[in-house]
């Protein structure tokens, strides 16, 4: 009897750490080092950040480090075309709204860590929010500024651009008429009468 007890807790001993092996391999994460700190990815996908073990302002200034440069792209070669100024503010404000959102809808992501005090939590929490808020009215003024700074460039751009294309147009008919006037300018110079001081001579 004594030996079927100890093989019967022998037994539940095994089942027991098995299933807590299989807990922790079902929580286990892939640890992911950048130059702001470890990002943790649920193992079951790559690209699923685990938004419980992963701190929000290091998963944050990483999520912005890799979507920045795409949106500072589209809005150079955006606010380099010459077009009218009124024609290119729609689709700015529409980028950078798109860009505003996405920022708040990963920030939302991210959920209270288990054992945390509530204090050190709404900080952590605060500063984050303060990261999110800081990129967005950055991004804001950078886009008053170029559109304010561009307009003038624009307009310099298209004007250029307008008188080459009459330069081109009338280089033909002016340039033919205008030698042709000379030439025969010169002719009735030639066929006048002397009474300068070659008739003197």
């Amino acid at each position: 009897m004594k030996q079927f007890i100890s093989k019967t807790c022998f037994t539940l001993t095994i089942i027991l750490i098995l299933s807590f092996v299989q807990v922790a391999l079902a929580n286990a994460s892939v640890v992911m080092q950048t130059d702001f700190g470890p990002i943790y990815y649920l193992e079951d996908g790559q690209d699923s950040i685990d938004y419980h073990k992963t701190s929000c302002r290091v998963g944050l200034e990483f999520f912005i480090s890799e979507k920045a440069p795409e949106y500072e792209e589209f809005m150079a070669e955006h606010m380099s075309n010459p077009d009218l100024s009124t024609n290119l503010l729609p689709t700015a404000v529409e980028k950078f709204n798109a860009y505003r959102d996405m920022l708040f809808d990963e920030y939302f992501k991210y959920k209270a860590k288990s054992g945390a005090t509530t204090a050190s939590q709404f900080e952590l929490l605060e500063s984050c929010f303060t990261l999110i808020k800081n990129e967005v009215d950055d991004r804001k003024t950078n886009l008053r500024q170029n559109f304010r700074a561009g307009a003038a460039d624009r307009k310099a751009t298209r004007l250029t651009s307008k008188y080459l294309t009459i330069n081109e147009r009338f280089k033909d008919r002016i340039h033919w008429p205008f030698s042709q006037f000379l030439g025969r300018m010169k002719s009735f110079s030639d066929s006048l009468p002397c009474y300068t001081n070659k008739c003197a001579q």
